[in-house]
């Protein structure tokens, strides 16, 4: 009885390996295609200006004739302060013109972080297929920034952004 075993698991140890690898050749999917929103004109920023930055390249991106001056003035935000817009004030200037954010902050319990960041990225993929890039605010070196996210390669799994505190 144990040899019939021992031989019927061989056999399968040996049959299963050819099988699963035509599986994987005749049903593999192609990579989706890169999505990218063309036609965004870039714009940096001075340091801490970076919400103005991405704003005014939306909305340029939009048909707009604007300036950073001109969204940092609309944000209302006194000059002696020496910074720039803060998300809350990015987002009700961003309403000034017509533009609806949609959700903004996001709270959701740390065990299911990732279904919620999962759905988050969807929806900037779907706004990226429709041709609206959305401006994220990021953190680099535990510094927050914001970046306009323009694009995404599913084969190398990179975004595609336009950071402001670039040079260009």
């Amino acid at each position: 009885m144990q040899l019939l075993r021992r031989n019927h698991l061989s056999l399968s140890l040996f049959f299963i390996p050819p099988l699963l690898l035509l599986a994987a050749l005749d049903f593999e999917k192609p990579a989706p295609p890169s999505i990218r929103v063309v036609d965004i004109p870039f714009e940096a920023c001075e340091v801490g200006f970076s919400g103005e930055a991405c704003l005014t390249m939306y909305l340029q991106s939009r048909g707009y004739e604007i300036s950073q001056e001109q969204v940092f003035r609309r944000a209302r935000i006194d000059v002696a302060e020496g910074r720039g817009c803060r998300a809350d004030e990015l987002v009700r200037t961003a309403r000034h013109f017509g533009i609806d954010p949609g959700p903004v902050w996001h709270s959701f319990p740390a065990d299911s972080r990732h279904a919620h960041l999962q759905k988050i990225w969807r929806e900037c993929l779907a706004d990226l297929k429709a041709e609206r890039p959305s401006v994220l605010r990021v953190f680099e070196k535990e510094q927050p920034t914001f970046v306009l996210l323009t694009g995404y390669l599913p084969e190398t799994d990179e975004v595609i952004v336009h950071d402001p505190r670039d040079e260009g």
